[in-house]
């Protein structure tokens, strides 16, 4: 397989091509807009420039706002069945 680093003019930047395993190996550029490889009749591309993962179809904003925050605790991490759990709160708007 052939691989290609090209700039955004189609021009290309570095080029190598892949060992037995499908493994190759690209000297980086701050340049490059495109990742092709080629296998006989196969082509594939891929832009470097889009981000790898497109965030917009996740919600990545955190929780909803809430006006008032609750926090339960306890003198004890631990109980046994049929002990009285004694527990103590902190209200905050």
């Amino acid at each position: 397989m052939r691989s290609f680093f090209l700039n955004d003019k189609g021009q290309t930047l570095a080029q190598a091509t892949s060992d037995a395993q499908g493994h190759v190996q690209l000297e980086a550029d701050k340049a490059a807009a495109l990742l092709l490889a080629r296998k006989e009749e196969q082509t594939t591309l891929l832009d470097l420039t889009l981000p790898a993962l497109d965030l917009s179809e996740f919600n990545v904003a955190g929780a909803p706002g809430y006006s008032k925050q609750f926090f339960m605790f306890g003198p004890r991490d631990l109980y046994r069945p049929g002990e009285t759990v004694i527990l103590k709160r902190i209200t905050a708007r």
